[in-house]
């Protein structure tokens, strides 16, 4: 399960994120492997990299995807091997696509 802290009364409370209907949309995609390749590059990762970050980046670096990561670590051990995102860059893209500006 998937939460984010949520201030409540003054104590960040865990509040339980639904992707479902993002998924079921179509704009969020699960995604497994079987791969001999995939698998063992995720296994070199995972002996620096949290299981979840080692997975996604043996992804993207057998399938061509794009990293988005704010980890430190991922973003040094990664940079040279699979093209890198964070965070803000793609807040960045929906505020510019939403027509947001800053005043």
């Amino acid at each position: 399960a998937l939460y984010v802290r949520r201030l409540i009364d003054g104590v960040f409370e865990p509040e339980l994120v639904d992707l479902t209907p993002l998924v079921d949309s179509g704009i969020l995609a699960v995604i497994d492997t079987d791969d001999e390749e995939e698998l063992q590059t995720f296994v070199d990762l995972a002996v620096s990299l949290d299981d979840g970050e080692a997975m996604s980046a043996a992804l993207a670096i057998h399938r061509g995807y794009v990293l988005v990561t704010d980890d430190r670590k991922a973003e040094r051990l990664l940079g040279h091997r699979v093209h890198l995102r964070a965070t803000l860059d793609l807040v960045r893209v929906w505020a510019e696509a939403e027509r947001i500006d800053d005043g």
